[in-house]
């Protein structure tokens, strides 16, 4: 009497069902890794930054109030955590590129790239964050810093009765209608 699988077509017999078996698994296996790649790619995760948020309120042009923050986009939600404890929560709203309404339901425009015009105040993002540090007091600007001014810079100034010119600090602001105003120190 033969056993399964000893004989002349034994072995062979085993190996093929070992090499079926295996196959098996492996269809398995990549209809799974299908599936899971399927899956994740229908998921949607959310682009995040560090940034620093300006906080203007409505229809103003200064503001002293620069803090960090956190922006979020996906799939044209966005996300603006602020250091404050304040965070927006913007829906797509209508048809129109820019438009969102709050998590309250009122209205927000996206202006300008990281612009947001929200009824009591405007938030505007920057990625770059280096507003955020402490200003450098070895700055030949100082105390001009861009964290209270558009811009800064060195003029040439002298007092009255002076001969020789010196540098002084000045800082820039922008005023309405194209305007500017340059505040200087000697």
């Amino acid at each position: 009497m033969r056993r399964a699988g000893s004989g002349r077509h034994g072995k062979r017999t085993n190996s093929c069902y070992a090499i079926l078996r295996d196959l098996g698994e492996l269809r398995i296996r990549a209809w799974f890794a299908i599936a899971l790649v399927a899956l994740l790619s229908t998921t949607s995760r959310a682009d995040s930054t560090a940034a620093a948020c300006v906080i203007y309120p409505a229809g103003q042009d200064h503001t002293d109030v620069t803090i960090p923050c956190t922006f979020s986009q996906r799939q044209g939600y966005i996300t603006i955590s602020r250091s404050d404890g304040v965070t927006h929560d913007l829906s797509p709203s209508g048809e129109t590129l820019g438009n969102f309404t709050d998590e309250n339901g009122r209205p927000v425009y996206r202006q300008g790239g990281l612009v947001f015009r929200f009824p009591k105040e405007s938030v505007y993002v920057y990625w770059n964050t280096k507003m955020l540090d402490p200003a450098d007091e070895s700055s030949p600007t100082w105390p001009f810093t861009t964290a209270d001014y558009d811009a800064t810079t060195l003029l040439r100034c002298k007092a009255a009765g002076d001969t020789e010119f010196d540098s002084c600090p000045a800082g820039v602001l922008r005023m309405e209608d194209g305007q500017g105003s340059v505040v200087v120190q000697n």
